[in-house]
């Protein structure tokens, strides 16, 4: 059996690279670069376990979206933003124009996507089936999350089911595919809501000059019903993204969703208090923020979208501070470009020694 994958970015290409240990893969992504590294053995990513898996992977890409004319599945893995879905509609309307097979959406959607979809493109069979892993950890947890298949019905279910199954994974039968969608934008919701009221909690504790972590452990302790999570700043592409497309869906749909909405504001104002303990323990330093990922350093990743260190960078910003940078896990060229998008300048050495050094560390700001 061949598959395609369309999009071979953070999520697209670990899956690809997963699906081809057992089935002919070819890629598609735009990126030309990226297609010849590919096809040459040298494309390398911050995916933790992705280099070995790939030089046995059965796997070619390409930017000619037609090569996928003889695959029996193609997936979709392309970005979406908030209410913005036309990199993927594309895709379908490309694929709509030679293309019978099934098409497996992997990408976050606004709930009844998949079904206008559908309704748009009659010569495709279309499900949906959500990429549920942490960025970076494709491979470590490709077999540890169950799978949700979201089909228009039981036969597609089964069918689409039986390609997860043949590389060991569990599956969740979600007919029709808006439970799917739900289901996606409802876990990263709850993750959301989760990360705000420790984050709140945690404000609290140090008002009364206790920290968070201490008092967490004692509420924790021995109590299976109450576990806080860690308090922090987070960030990154998908909870903050997915809760607001929540939002606006329930908004559509008439109802005011005040909890969701609050853990927005919840993640600012963590944000604003970071900037303020900051200023007020280096009065009048340049700051170095070392690691402006949206994860911390020791998750190795490169991904800047959504970055909650950003966020803090912005607001000390904006109060005049002088500000310098620097990521182990960025290229250089990527850090400059980013330095020179935020007014801010790339880190040296010496400046290690003469600025209040802010770590992002262990899902914080250390400092």
């Amino acid at each position: 059996m061949k598959l395609g994958f369309i999009g071979l970015g953070f999520a697209g290409y670990p899956l690809a690279v997963m699906f081809a240990q057992k089935f002919d893969v070819t890629g598609v992504d735009i990126n030309e670069d990226k297609v010849g590294a590919i096809n040459r053995g040298a494309y390398s990513c911050t995916e933790e376990g992705i280099e070995e898996m790939s030089r046995n992977a059965k796997m070619s890409a390409t930017s000619d979206i037609r090569e996928l004319k003889g695959c029996s599945i193609v997936f979709i893995s392309l970005p979406s933003t908030q209410g913005d879905f036309s990199a993927i509609e594309s895709s379908l309307e490309s694929l709509d124009g030679f293309y019978t097979g099934d098409v497996v959406i992997m990408s976050t959607v606004y709930p009844g996507f998949t079904r206008r979809m559908q309704e748009k493109f009659r010569n495709i069979r279309l499900s949906f089936v959500p990429v549920r892993t942490f960025e970076g950890k494709v491979v470590r947890q490709f077999h540890e999350f169950p799978h949700i298949i979201g089909a228009f019905d039981e036969e597609l279910f089964r069918r689409i089911s039986s390609i997860f199954e043949s590389l060991g994974c569990r599956t969740v039968k979600a007919v029709p595919p808006e439970k799917a969608e739900l289901a996606k934008l409802f876990s990263n919701a709850f993750r959301q809501a989760e990360f705000a009221l420790a984050g709140e909690l945690g404000e609290i504790a140090r008002l009364h000059g206790f920290e968070p972590e201490e008092i967490f452990r004692i509420t924790n302790e021995g109590d299976p019903h109450r576990r806080i999570k860690k308090p922090g700043i987070w960030g990154g592409y998908c909870l903050p993204k997915d809760t607001k497309m929540l939002i606006s869906h329930a908004k559509d749909k008439g109802h005011e969703p005040h909890l969701l909405q609050a853990t927005e504001h919840v993640r600012m104002q963590l944000a604003k208090a970071r900037a303020k303990r900051i200023t007020e323990k280096h009065p009048g330093k340049a700051l170095l923020f070392h690691g402006v990922t949206s994860k911390p350093i020791e998750e190795k990743i490169h991904d800047t979208r959504d970055s909650p260190v950003i966020d803090v960078i912005m607001l000390l910003k904006e109060k005049g501070c002088e500000i310098k940078i620097y990521d182990p896990n960025i290229p250089s060229a990527q850090l400059g470009k980013l330095a020179s998008k935020l007014g801010v300048m790339v880190a040296s050495e010496d400046d290690y020694g003469r600025c209040a050094v802010i770590r992002h560390e262990n899902y914080d700001l250390q400092f």
